[in-house]
């Protein structure tokens, strides 16, 4: 049967081609992990935003008695556009060899393609060979995915992980919900320009340089940790002047926050008054009693999407509104590089 395209404009075979691909689109996640609420929510943003449906589907996990495990998806994904969102808060072990499952699944499933959606590159800290024989971990887990078409993750530990995937790779940036979280009047910080921001090391300057100058903050500090030969920190040095100020300390991660904890106590005996921590990703692997009691405010953003009771006073911000609009261009064929934009208040 012949398609009559006669007075058909480029506009109009544009939004048909859009909608084609995004009607061929379909969202997975485990269904009993901390990954489907938050693929919910991307499911929703989309319809609500965008004004289309993409179906979320179940990934149904059997779990054997001697640790193995199997994942089965519950619905045809035959020559669809499938988004698997992980869950970034399994154990690290886990969480790789679902991956590889997941992947092994979807590619005998024939799958049209296979985006992998990863809040949090979990092996990420392991980017470089820093000692004798040790592996580059975080290249061999990139190296393992042979058949993922796209990788869409948010800020790694080292910006050389970027080159480890050979699948084209999208790592967002949680600058624009963050500084328009501490910009808002009602969440925000108070006179941004009474505060000072502090790295927790070197690894994490250049962050402090940006929260800096998009904040219009007074000043940017630098933290620098000493640590003994069994890798513990031995001493905490702040260059630059922190007496009667607030600050602002930021890093990519929060894990078990010791590193956290001692910049506070040192930034507090150098005469600082408010601190607030702010981070990307927030493991708090020993909890968050010790952070909370040494910073007035901890933020961090839903790249882990902890329940409320793990998380208690921690101030959640938002992350699946970037993961959904990337997910949405990536489908349509849009730039993604608008979702690097910073926007004041909201405007």
């Amino acid at each position: 049967m012949a398609l009559d395209l006669e007075g058909i404009t480029r506009e109009d075979l544009d939004k048909l081609t859009k909608l084609i691909r995004i009607n061929n689109a379909v969202l997975i996640a485990n269904v009993n992990s901390n990954a489907w609420p938050f693929a919910k929510n991307i499911q929703s943003w989309i319809k609500q935003k965008e004004g289309h449906y993409i179906p979320l589907e179940e990934v149904q996990v059997k779990e054997f008695t001697q640790g193995e495990f199997r994942p089965q998806v519950m619905t045809n994904v035959r020559r669809k556009d499938v988004y698997f969102i992980q869950d970034s808060t399994e154990d690290a072990n886990k969480w790789w060899v679902q991956l590889q499952l997941m992947e092994d699944l979807l590619h005998r499933a024939s799958a049209e393609s296979i985006t992998f959606v990863i809040p949090d590159y979990l092996w990420g800290r392991q980017d470089s060979k820093d000692r004798p024989h040790v592996p580059i971990s975080g290249k061999r887990v990139a190296d393992s995915l042979i058949y993922a078409d796209r990788v869409v993750s948010m800020e790694f530990h080292a910006k050389q992980i970027q080159s480890f995937f050979s699948c084209p790779i999208d790592v967002l940036q949680s600058f624009p919900v963050l500084i328009e979280y501490l910009k808002s009047p009602v969440t925000g910080i108070k006179n941004p320009s009474e505060w000072v921001v502090s790295s927790t090391d070197a690894g994490s300057a250049k962050m402090a340089e940006s929260y800096y100058n998009l904040l219009g903050c007074h000043d940017v500090v630098f933290a620098y940790k000493k640590r003994n030969d069994k890798g513990k920190i031995e001493k905490i040095l702040i260059s630059g002047d922190v007496k009667g100020k607030n600050v602002l300390v930021v890093d990519d991660l929060d894990d078990t926050c010791g590193t956290k904890v001692k910049i506070a106590e040192e930034l507090k005996r150098n005469g600082a008054k408010t601190l607030v921590s702010c981070s990307t990703h927030g493991l708090y692997a020993k909890g968050v009693e010790e952070i909370l009691g040494v910073y007035d405010r901890v933020i961090t953003t839903d790249t882990h999407n902890y329940s409320d009771s793990k998380l208690k006073k921690v101030e959640v911000v938002p992350t699946y509104p970037l993961f959904a609009q990337a997910i949405y261009n990536a489908q349509t064929g849009e730039s993604i590089s608008e979702l690097f934009e910073v926007k004041n208040n909201g405007e």
